[in-house]
């Protein structure tokens, strides 16, 4: 009974001795897995920066256009305030009533 205390007491170890894990790295599987694994890294981060420059590019393009947009929609309201003017004025030109009555409305 003391014993089976004594055995469940014990931290069972994960780690495997030193000179066996050497001895794994200087395997030649071993070696071969963590080259194809070095590569799949290397790629996988070059592709990641890609994308994130496309995505960059992307973003710039669309506050460009937006800012296009944006300008366009403040001269076309501009615009459409002159315009609105003009008529009012010529409205108003030919028919004193009406331009009182359309202005209200």
């Amino acid at each position: 009974l003391i014993l089976l205390d004594s055995l469940l007491q014990e931290k069972p170890s994960n780690k495997m001795p030193k000179a066996t894990n050497q001895a794994d790295k200087e395997d030649p599987e071993y070696l071969a897995k963590r080259a194809k694994n070095n590569e799949a890294i290397k790629k996988s981060r070059e592709k990641a920066r890609a994308k994130a420059k496309e995505t960059q590019i992307k973003v710039d393009h669309l506050k460009k256009d937006n800012k296009r947009l944006e300008d366009k929609i403040t001269v076309l309201g501009q615009e459409m305030q002159f315009l609105k003017e003009v008529f009012l004025a010529h409205a108003g030109a030919q028919n004193p009533g009406a331009a009182v009555a359309g202005a209200v409305a």
